[in-house]
């Protein structure tokens, strides 16, 4: 093994330090450009138009389009090097501080790309991280000005920010949004029947059904109000178990296109483009653009809609690429930048409080990832952070889309895309709705923890029932329901089973119905009935429906059909594509997934939560829990004057002020152990129940408590222990 010699590096330094002072003017500044750039590309560019280039939702949600992207993705390619080197060219007589100020450079810039290699490929964070990156920097410029070849292979590097450019422009779904050109509507005559249609966001089925398949009308009285006068398909499954795919398939009426975003650009052939030449737009999108500028613009939208149209934003673009920059480099292992979530939290940033009489809460952009065990997860892979901000804003959204549908709405498309039920929960069913500002986990969950969840979705379900009676009540209120062409649905639901992905279907694929199962509702104009259909039907059937019910044809090719229409397998089966980047599960092997359509739907019934006819708010949850008999009873005087030597400390962010504990969880301390349960006690009566629960090494407890004024000022609840046989033991202390 060769020993270092210090002497013999030194003088190679000092040879380096020559050969840069001695070169010509013009030579020395192309040099540094070429290597200032290499590195830049290196450890800024291509990392950075990677992460943008897959998520084009940043640039639709700042309202940045066509060559406004190419330009400002050239712009910050070359400024900056461009900039370093006329910083550089100004010491020119100077050639040691020339020389100190370019090896500066590059060290930052080799600190910044060594901070990356090591959290990404290495996974290291920390102390750890930092040092590695800094061991790496140092060696890249000692190696810069010790060997000459070293500075050569630096310069050819030049290349990788022109291919990252390259890349971004020409393979990346943002780079296509980029360079789509205008999309102009079909020359369709169609008729002017009102079209009313809202597409609601991860809603299983099996939350509005009692367990005979019938809609529960205790719960949910708008979707059976619905229901009377409308078509329910209740067979209907979506194609696409995200979003991303699953709206287009909507829209479209073709399958899943890999690799593409949900705009116009990916997807010119849709609703709008087909019916924009001839109807008004009322047009609500959320993190989507399917709607071209040029048929959503300010001329052909109906007033108070919101027009695709508008200036970009550059300033709060350049912040969230600065988020995503902070976040890469970062010391935190785990943690990484989401933009979707982050073009999602800067929508709506200055809502006021909403007319249900909730305060909006602050948004944050950061992304937790936290690793998963060997059945649901890979090690590492990010996770979108549950910004409680995005459920906060859809209430304002969807009563000023329903306030913009005119009382008169002969003429006019309205189409609204609501994220909700959509986690994060956090709604009560009249609106009211309950703290959480912090990232929730989703990993390794406890049975108990699930169904907790699981009561908390129902909750905001029934929220949602509430909004489409607010629209219902519009559309009655004008007479224009019953002309109307009205369409809900959902893009594909949600499962809540303990152990697995909540947005993906397993690898045992036993939660697929929870996912593939979302509403359908058509109200034909004239529909005075309601009929339920158990017809094989998916998403790609919709717009056929439409087409049939306006007769009105699709200008191009769909692959869906109106039921009757329907013969062999599409008949009879039903396939769901699986998205190719699931984030919070590895990879499944097949595409996509192929069920006989009558034994899919007797699944879908089967995973219908016991107890959803319940009418009171809370049944769901502690029906079948054990000593749910507490529940309700007057206990206070049975509770021991013992304090055990345990505690349970409730997490900060349901703590806000103002905000009385309706869901209540944290950490528990001392000897409370696995499996015990606790009562929560309100004025002489339990108000909840709640299982210790250990996850990742760590105590807990989870609960929702009846309140049935819920307002601010109320105290928290007392806690006791039960005891085996359902007495009351030692009280808890609470924090």
């Amino acid at each position: 093994m060769a020993k270092f010699d210090l002497e013999s590096a030194k003088k190679r330094l000092r040879r380096g330090y020559k050969r840069f002072v001695k070169k010509p003017p013009a030579k020395l500044l192309a040099t540094n450009f070429l290597q200032i750039l290499a590195v830049w590309g290196i450890a800024v560019v291509q990392p950075l138009l990677g992460v943008l280039g897959e998520n084009t939702e940043t640039f639709v949600k700042f309202w940045i389009t066509g060559n406004s992207v190419i330009l400002a993705v050239v712009a910050f390619t070359l400024v900056p090097p461009v900039l370093a080197v006329l910083v550089e060219g100004a010491l020119i007589k100077w050639r040691k501080g020339m020389f100190g100020l370019h090896m500066a450079i590059v060290f930052g810039l080799g600190m910044i790309a060594a901070l990356q290699v090591s959290k990404f490929y290495i996974h290291l964070g920390g102390a750890l991280q930092a040092l590695v990156a800094l061991v790496i920097a140092a060696g890249l410029v000692a190696l810069l000005i010790a060997a000459e070849p070293a500075g050569e292979w630096l310069r050819l590097l030049a290349i990788v920010p022109v291919i990252a450019v390259a890349m971004f422009v020409f393979n990346t779904p943002a780079g296509r949004y980029a360079r789509g050109s205008e999309v102009a509507a079909y020359e369709v005559k169609t008729g002017t029947t009102p079209i009313v249609m809202v597409m609601f966001d991860e809603f299983p089925l099996t939350a509005i059904l009692n367990r005979d398949g019938s809609i529960d009308a205790d719960r949910f009285p708008n979707f059976a109000r619905l229901a009377s006068t409308s078509t329910w398909y209740r067979n209907y499954t979506t194609v696409a178990e995200t979003t991303d795919f699953a709206v287009p398939t909507v829209l479209t009426g073709n399958t899943p296109k890999p690799d593409s975003s949900f705009t116009y650009v990916d997807h010119p052939d849709n609703l709008f483009t087909w019916l924009g030449g001839s109807y008004k737009m009322n047009v609500s999108e959320f993190l989507s653009q399917m709607c071209p500028p040029s048929i959503c613009n300010e001329s052909n939208a109906l007033p108070g809609a919101r027009a695709t149209a508008k200036s970009p934003r550059w300033r709060s673009f350049v912040r969230e690429v600065g988020k995503v920059f902070k976040q890469r480099i970062d010391l935190t292992e785990t943690n990484e930048y989401d933009a979707i979530n982050a073009a999602a939290a800067q929508t709506d940033t200055a809502a006021p409080t909403d007319t249900a009489g909730t305060t909006t809460l602050p948004a944050t952009t950061t992304t937790v990832s936290v690793p998963g065990n060997s059945t649901t997860s890979t090690s590492g892979a990010p996770k979108p952070h549950n910004i409680p901000f995005i459920a906060q804003v859809q209430p304002r959204r969807f009563h000023e889309w329903v306030d913009a549908i005119p009382a008169d709405p002969t003429g006019t498309l309205n189409f609204a895309h609501i994220l909700l039920p959509h986690q994060s929960w956090l709604f009560l069913p009249d609106g009211k709705s309950y703290s959480i500002d912090q990232p929730e986990q989703f990993e390794n969950e406890s049975d108990w923890e699930t169904k907790v969840r699981q009561q908390r979705m129902i909750l905001q379900a029934q929220f949602t029932d509430k909004l489409l009676g607010d629209l219902l009540d519009k559309l009655d209120s004008s007479g224009a329901y019953e002309d109307s062409l009205v369409v809900i649905q959902a893009d594909h639901g949600v499962s809540l089973d303990a152990g697995f992905s909540h947005r993906f279907i397993s690898r045992d694929y036993s939660n697929a119905p929870d996912i593939a199962y979302p509403p359908l509702f058509v109200h034909a104009p004239g529909q005075a009935e309601g009929v339920v259909s158990d017809a094989n039907v998916d998403s790609l059937d919709v717009l056929p429906i439409l087409s049939d019910l306006l007769n009105t044809p699709v200008p191009w090719e769909v692959q869906g059909a109106v039921p009757e229409e329907k013969t062999g397998d599409d008949a009879t089966n039903k396939t769901v594509w699986l998205n190719p980047h699931p984030y919070d599960i590895a990879p499944r092997p097949e595409k996509t997934l192929t069920f006989d359509a009558k034994k899919f739907q007797q699944e879908m019934f089967a995973r219908i939560p016991h107890g959803a006819s319940a009418k009171h708010y809370l049944d769901m949850l502690y029906g079948d829990a054990p000593f749910h008999s507490l529940i309700g009873k007057s206990v206070l005087a049975s509770v021991s004057n013992t304090v055990c030597t345990c505690g349970l400390i409730v997490d900060t962010d349901l703590r806000s002020e103002g905000n009385s504990l309706f869901y209540i969880r944290g950490d528990v301390t001392g000897d409370l152990n696995d499996g015990d349960w606790l009562a929560f006690i309100l004025e002489d009566k339990v108000v909840g129940l709640s299982q210790v629960f250990t996850r990742d090494g760590m105590k807990l407890f989870a609960t929702l408590v009846y309140r049935d004024d819920y307002a601010p000022g109320q105290p928290d609840p007392t806690v006791a222990k039960i005891n085996a046989n359902g007495s009351l033991g030692e009280s808890v202390p609470i924090k």
